[in-house]
């Protein structure tokens, strides 16, 4: 038997193996309608989480593509055509040994440490199907909140020795592939100090009981390394639990604790859990949104979801809570907005303060079936409005607004929504329709836009799909009591939207961005001015290569004036990565958001949607999903901090 004559082959090192983001491995040119055998090892901390290992990442459709998925503590192969799925159980926290052959003919073998799966099934091997590419660690939903099959993010699992063989292996050499780990191994970590006062740094080593083997470390502050001998420095102080793996390479593993005590400076940042998932009547929180009122409460907006965390889940609700000490404890949640017999969605506030009246509106979406249905004409989705006079106390009866800011043909719905009947619409037949996401704003600059509650929403025409949406403008010029629609930014793929005002009068917009159907890696962002008659003219949209992106929601807010404070202070956050929803990052920018001077990052974690907002203090606040599964966290910090104190405001 030759199990080492595959045609490719990955190791642990391969992977960034402390934060698996799906990657593609390339294969060579090879002819694989003779068959093909994949084989790896992979350890997860959770099995029961569906989670996409390997997949046939370049199949021309759906239907030829396989897969190597966990689900529900059992490993899987599974393809369109097969009636049921290779499936072997997965037991304990441990290194296990996974190879699966296809041959000519599309009869299927498999193997679990080594023991052979007796059942045979079989598939038709398209002979047209190529496979230059897999993808290792999954995906999330490129649209966001529908699903999350990744694997290996966090620290959550590991992937070593992939091979992939031109050939279908035999049954004995696919057993002789999984010998299982036979080492007992031990370690011990080994620490310059414990005990030490912020900034504190450490050298850790490890004493184990084998010459060769791969140390992954977790500091328990968030960042992680490799390596025998590393060095890591604690900011601040608390009590970090510091965890080292030891893989030897017959995938034997162990592991260590030791906890580290620092004193000294206290982390500046305050994490306050504001919608917490399954408390308060609701399975999940999604979606966050704030403002100050004008009494200088905050008021914090999320889409409270009954069943689960989905987008598609059947009962969302808009909810609030409000803050009168700056976001230090917050009230209980009351129920702001609510549709029946619709998913209530997107709440976008916004303050009225130019006038003095300090009336809140909110602008949300009621959805008849989930954004997919809608995006293919199944379905309606409503524009509505709520308004507060006592800043953010109490909540009007929702108000269809669909008429004023959306133009949607669905006559089967004339009966609730008489617009979604105007024959005029047929032409447009615009479908899922968004405000803001996030807060809105009210432009102060130039007398013919002053007053006006301006919101950067998006829509869908036609068949196009969410990833081929666009950005437009609607607005109020008497808080909240008409509308009208302003412009649609010419340019596809332009998704959820939020804007500033500039010194200028005009406004910026920041889009989350897709070039087709594909993530663009980027915000985008497009400049607007207005004329003498109040009527708005999009410049050229660009992406701005400094604010890197996941694909995910993101938030920008006018800080200062340069007339009001000496300096023009735009803030900008999101999740600072190109492939996932990590690294909650604060950017500022002094010149109208051309270049971003100063960023700190809030949440190293998974952190995904968020909105910002100044407090009375001129503290900035961030309102944000922790972790990609919702529930929302409020934090804040001060210019000062952001700035290493270069500007205290």
């Amino acid at each position: 038997m030759n199990t080492s004559d595959y045609s490719a082959h990955w190791e642990l090192a391969d992977f960034d193996c402390l934060h698996l983001y799906s990657r593609t491995l390339d294969l060579p040119s090879t002819d694989w309608r003779g068959g093909f055998t994949v084989a790896f090892w992979f350890w997860a901390d959770n099995t029961e989480r569906t989670q996409v290992i390997l997949e046939h990442a370049d199949a021309p459709q759906a239907y030829h593509r396989w897969e190597i998925v966990l689900r529900d503590d059992f490993i899987h192969f599974q393809h369109p055509e097969l009636d049921m799925s290779v499936a072997f159980r997965v037991l304990g926290d441990r290194w296990h040994h996974f190879a699966v052959s296809i041959d000519p003919l599309g009869v299927v073998r498999a193997a679990l440490d080594g023991q052979i799966d007796t059942s045979t099934l079989v598939f038709q091997l398209d002979p047209y199907t190529r496979m230059e590419r897999l993808r290792a660690g999954g995906t999330t939903d490129p649209a966001g909140g529908h699903w999350d099959h990744t694997f290996g993010r966090n620290g959550s699992g590991l992937l070593d020795d992939v091979r992939v063989y031109a050939r279908p292996l035999l049954e004995a050499e696919l057993a002789d592939l999984g010998t299982p780990p036979a080492q007992v191994l031990w370690a011990t970590i080994e620490a310059s100090a414990l005990t030490g006062e912020a900034p504190f740094t450490v050298q850790f080593g490890a004493r184990i009981s084998t010459d060769q083997a791969t140390l992954l470390w977790d500091f328990g502050d968030g960042d992680r390394a490799t390596g025998a001998a590393v060095t890591h420095t604690y900011t601040y102080a608390g009590d970090y639990s510091v965890r080292l793996w030891v893989i030897a390479p017959d995938h034997s593993q162990t592991t260590a604790e030791q906890v580290v005590h620092v004193t000294g400076q206290a982390h500046p940042l305050r994490f306050v859990p504001v919608f917490v998932n399954g408390t308060e009547g609701y399975a999940c929180y999604r979606i966050p949104s704030i403002v100050r009122a004008l009494n200088g409460d905050l008021l914090a907006f999320a889409e409270a979801r009954l069943e689960s965390c989905s987008d598609s889940t059947g009962t969302i609700q808009i909810v609030g809570k409000r803050s009168a000490n700056e976001g230090a404890t917050w009230s209980p949640l009351t129920v702001v907005a609510a549709v029946d017999g619709y998913v209530n969605m997107n709440a976008s506030p916004v303050v009225g303060e130019v006038h003095g009246t300090g009336k809140v509106v909110l602008v949300f979406r009621a959805a008849s079936h989930s954004e997919w249905d809608i995006a293919r004409g199944v379905g309606l989705s409503r524009a509505m409005c709520v308004t507060s006079d006592d800043h953010g106390v109490t909540w009007s009866a929702p108000r269809d607004i669909t008429a004023e800011v959306h133009k949607p043909y669905q006559p089967d719905y004339a009966d609730v929504c008489p617009a979604a009947a105007l024959p005029e619409n047929q032409a447009h037949d615009w479908r899922i329709q968004i405000p803001a996401q996030g807060h809105a704003l009210q432009l102060t600059r130039t007398p013919q836009t002053r007053g006006r509650l301006f919101f950067a929403g998006s829509l869908t025409r036609g068949d196009r799909s969410v990833f081929e949406a666009e950005n437009y403008a609607f607005w109020s010029d008497d808080l909240g009591a008409t509308w009208q629609i302003g412009g649609i930014i010419p340019r596809l793929g332009l998704n959820e939207a939020i804007a500033a005002e500039l010194e200028d009068g005009g406004v910026l917009i920041n889009t989350r961005s897709y070039t087709n159907g594909v993530s663009d890696g980027r915000r985008a962002v497009t400049r607007a001015h207005f004329d003498a008659d109040g009527a708005i003219h999009f410049g050229e949209t660009i992406l701005d290569q400094t604010l890197i992106d996941p694909a995910v929601q993101a938030t920008l807010l006018r800080y200062s004036w340069s007339d009001h404070g000496g300096k023009s202070r735009l803030l900008f956050a999101n999740p600072a990565h190109e492939r996932a929803r990590v690294n909650l990052t604060v950017r500022l920018s002094y010149d109208e958001g051309h270049t971003w001077t100063y960023s700190k990052v809030i949440e190293r974690g998974a952190s995904a949607y968020s909105d910002l907002v100044v407090t009375r203090s001129g503290e900035i606040g961030v309102l944000f999903e922790r972790g990609n599964t919702g529930g929302l966290h409020f934090v804040r910090c001060t210019l000062g901090w952001l700035t290493d104190e270069a500007d205290s405001g």
